[in-house]
């Protein structure tokens, strides 16, 4: 296997754990981690294995890729975020995978909230939004890569944000809380 889907899933495929989450970034990676805190009590997500980045929705746009990554290991989870899922939702149901059961979709669907950022309280996003106004205004700009740029820098302060002054309960987690109620359902009756 070659092609940009296989590099950024190469530690996965070699991986010795046999229970997986596939997540789209690093920074979802650090998210979900978050949320395997036992300071979480009962809402905490029961995971004991890896979480890999899949680095953009490519790699799930091929379902053959799909179907190996399943067959290879005994729990595979894969988190979508709402805006893509449009896009990759033919090629899920090409490989066999169920919705709830075997990828579970990421966000709140509504607009600016359809991503792993869209579960974090708005007090977050509006305080690093209002101190970071160049970034907002360069997610406005023609030029596709400056856009880019400054969605993932937000992205990276969003998460800083969150984590400086982390509050274990539903009034920091709650929408979070909904998707680990989803996910450790599944991973409670994995085989």
């Amino acid at each position: 296997m070659i092609g940009p889907e296989f590099e950024s899933l190469k530690e996965a495929f070699f991986s010795q754990e046999n229970s997986i989450i596939l997540v789209e970034g690093k920074l979802d990676v650090e998210y979900f981690k978050l949320l395997t805190n036992k300071r979480h009590g009962d809402s905490k997500l029961v995971f004991n294995g890896e979480f890999y980045p899949y680095g953009g929705f490519g790699f799930l746009n091929n379902p053959v890729l799909l179907k190996f990554m399943k067959e290879r290991f005994s729990c595979m989870y894969i988190t979508v975020d709402l805006d893509v899922y449009p896009q990759v939702k033919t090629s899920f149901t090409k490989a066999g995978l169920e919705k709830d059961k075997d990828y579970f979709l990421v966000g709140i669907d509504k607009p600016g909230y359809r991503f792993i950022e869209g579960l974090i309280p708005n007090s977050i996003r509006e305080k690093v939004n209002s101190e970071n106004l160049e970034l907002n205004f360069a997610l406005q700009s023609e030029n596709k890569d400056e856009r880019k740029s400054a969605k993932d820098r937000l992205k990276e302060l969003y998460l800083m944000e969150f984590k400086k002054d982390i509050k274990y309960d539903k009034s920091y987690f709650e929408e979070f809380y909904k998707l680990t109620k989803k996910l450790n359902q599944k991973i409670k009756n994995a085989p």
